[in-house]
């Protein structure tokens, strides 16, 4: 949906997000340039020294802080934190000018036509900047992705702001001063002083970080490194962050002591991690339980084992920021886990490698179709077959595919690469057509096709020109269509069948087949007309058609007119084979 939004747009939904946010706090005042074009900052918050609801003076100004504002339109997880792009040149600007920047990132979303604004933020310190080009540099990189944090209400980010006024304009002490501190910490004195004026300010602080200043006799307070205003680990109410190394990170809800200790914390479908506080809380436990969940997907099942790898083999993880001893005698048998989990990665490989989709639960998977699928990936991977070139429909999960098989390769015929031509050899009235267009292949259950590029399709159904005798090999794909539509209600199939109806009648307006064909898409798609329902009259009248077209004719009508001709189902056998046969089982 953000594609519907030019660049000014989503910028002016951020903006306006942000200052109506801030219309409900008297202590602090936007001041935003809206569709700026220029490099830099996108304007100012003034930060003043009055009581809410009070009225702002010049000379009550506190502070600046010189902002940024983006909005985006990028899937989040509506987590308190969410990582961002941010890059190095912006962060290059900040430093020069004035040595910080407050950012702000607005998460967009569409929802029945009205867009949802969520606004999250981060603080550039004059020591954050430093450190983050630094590195940056060292790495080559030209941009890096932050972890910006959810607003809360306008009270909570004014207890926020509040202590970073300190920030705005720091002294960062050298590496070489530095150095020397460490060496020498006697007289040098690190703090970190926060302003809290009630409970409520108290919880908003909490997860912030702050910078640590030291001073000593070098004279001036220096910015020396930050800390993380943390709540107790063993709360009854929490948000855990849990670290499995450079794994993976886990962001796991307010857990409560009896879930944590009894229900154990979700980390996957498939992993539980228990923690447990020992007698008199002199220390706690932390175990894990590995139960295959058949909930799990393909793709998320490959986190799974990765942690679950992580955990085997490694004795220390971290809870909010915490180095915690793992209890490595799990709480459930994986001996079979290591074979398990090769051949699942065997399977996910070759699930990426013909474009299949990744969000298949296992539970719709059984050991056939991984033997097809292993067995078409071998062929991929330079295994000699001696297989003759022809069509596979296969079956994975809820989901089937088109494939060709050849003696050296398996081609999915509708993946990204769909100009290519694979062509089959392909017999109508024993005639042989080898350039047949590559979605004609597709004739079974084209609804289910996960590999079926319908916009694709349609476009080339568009472009196509008749020519080599192909309009019996276009009917046959519409009759198809139709009768795919009556199996799963899918209108983009009935789409693309109007589409090659569309094309037979330019070539032959007055085919009769093609256009009975016309009306009964027209019953399926919107019901047929007054105008359709005469011209259908006349053709039952008209004795020089056959009596089959006769037939479709008055099952065309019955489907406006319930009972308009008394049709037994025994006197239809001519045209059973046909979908304008299933309008019967409609009408009844």
């Amino acid at each position: 949906m953000a594609l519907d939004f030019n660049n000014e747009q989503i910028e002016h939904f951020a903006a306006a997000c942000l200052i109506e946010y801030f219309a409900y706090d008297s202590k602090t005042q936007p001041e935003f340039k809206l569709a700026d074009k220029s490099a830099g900052y996108d304007g100012m918050i003034y930060f003043y020294n009055i009581d809410q609801g009070d009225k702002r003076k010049k000379e009550q100004v506190e502070c600046v802080f010189y902002v940024q504002i983006k909005g985006t339109f990028d899937k989040i997880k509506d987590r308190k934190t969410e990582n961002f792009n941010i890059v190095l040149d912006d962060l290059k600007f900040y430093d020069k000018t004035n040595d910080h920047c407050l950012y702000f990132k607005v998460a967009l979303k569409v929802i029945n036509g009205k867009v949802i604004k969520t606004p999250y933020y981060h603080f550039f310190s004059k020591l954050e900047l430093n450190r983050l080009m630094e590195d940056m540099r060292n790495n080559n990189n030209t941009n890096r992705r932050i972890p910006f944090t959810k607003m809360g209400d306008t009270k909570s980010f004014q207890a926020i702001l509040q202590n970073l006024k300190g920030d705005l304009h720091q002294f960062v002490i050298s590496k070489e001063k530095l150095a020397e501190m460490k060496a020498n910490p006697e007289g040098v004195y690190i703090s970190r002083e926060l302003v809290i004026t009630d409970y409520s300010s108290l919880e908003s602080l909490y997860g912030e970080e702050f910078t640590l200043y030291a001073k000593g006799e070098f004279g001036e307070k220096g910015a020396v490194g930050s800390v993380t205003f943390e709540k107790q680990l063993f709360d009854e109410s929490l948000d855990f962050i849990i670290e499995f190394g450079y794994i993976d990170t886990v962001y796991a809800q307010s857990t409560s002591s009896i879930d944590r200790t009894m229900k154990g914390i979700e980390i996957t479908k498939s992993i539980k991690l228990y923690i447990r506080e020992l007698a008199d809380k002199r220390g706690i436990n932390i175990s894990f339980n590995y139960s295959l969940n058949e909930e799990e997907t393909i793709e998320t099942l490959a986190r799974s084992h990765k942690i679950m790898e992580y955990l085997r083999t490694n004795g220390k993880i971290k809870i909010n920021g915490y180095a915690m001893e793992i209890n490595l005698n799990v709480e459930s048998d994986t001996s079979n886990f290591e074979e398990f989990s090769k051949v699942h990665f065997q399977i996910l490989n070759a699930m990426r490698h013909f474009e299949m989709n990744l969000g298949e639960s296992i539970k719709n998977i059984s050991e056939k179709q991984v033997k097809e699928l292993l067995y078409m990936y071998d062929i991929e991977q330079g295994k000699t077959i001696s297989e003759k070139d022809r069509l596979v429909y296969f079956e994975f999960g809820s989901r089937a595919y088109y494939f060709i098989f050849s003696k050296n390769n398996v081609y999915n015929i509708l993946s990204e690469n769909f100009d290519k031509q694979l062509y089959l050899r392909v017999k109508i009235d024993d005639k042989s057509y080898e350039h047949i267009p590559n979605f004609m292949l597709v004739t079974q259950n084209i609804h289910k096709v996960y590999n079926f590029n319908f916009e694709a399709v349609q476009n080339k159904i568009n472009e196509s020109v008749l020519q080599n005798n192909q309009e019996m090999l276009f009917n046959r794909y519409e009759l198809q269509l139709i009768s795919d539509y009556d199996n799963n209600r899918d209108k983009r199939v009935l789409s693309l069948a109007a589409s090659i109806n569309e094309l037979l009648l330019e070539k032959e307006p007055n085919n009769m087949i093609e256009k009975i064909n016309y009306w009964q898409i027209v019953a399926r798609k919107k019901g047929l007309s007054s105008d359709d329902i005469k011209e259908l009259k006349d053709i039952v009248q008209d004795s020089n058609y056959t009596e089959d077209v006769h037939l479709a004719a008055k099952v065309l009508i019955n489907t406006r007119f319930k009972g308009e001709f008394s049709l037994e189902k025994d006197s239809l056998d001519s045209i059973r084979e046909y979908p304008i046969y299933n309008l019967v089982n409609t009408i009844d």
